[in-house]
């Protein structure tokens, strides 16, 4: 959301089993993808996630690409997956790519 919010702040987005979507809620990510303007994301998720349906990242992943946004999906093995010390190095292996 505050990517949508203030696109021209961000060099890139990495997010990890996103709650992408809401149900009845107006103001889900999906529903502002267009307002992120031309900032590239990177988004990794679970298979197995049992928190942040592994749906909402693959909606999302197709919503972005039919705009034509630089956006890259990696589904990984394992259960809800968080940005944590030990995994950085391929959010900083994403960044040195851009």
């Amino acid at each position: 959301m505050q990517l949508a919010a203030t696109p021209g702040r961000y060099a890139g987005c990495v997010v990890s089993a996103p709650l992408t979507l809401y149900e009845g809620i107006e103001d889900a990510p999906i529903n502002v993808i267009a307002e992120m303007g031309d900032v590239p994301i990177l988004i990794r998720h679970g298979t197995e996630d049992d928190v942040s349906p592994i749906e909402n990242s693959r909606r999302f992943y197709e919503a972005a690409k039919s705009l034509g946004m630089e956006v890259e999906y990696v589904e990984i093995q394992g259960s809800h997956v968080c940005i944590v010390k030990d995994l950085h190095r391929y959010v900083f292996e994403y960044f040195d790519r851009i």
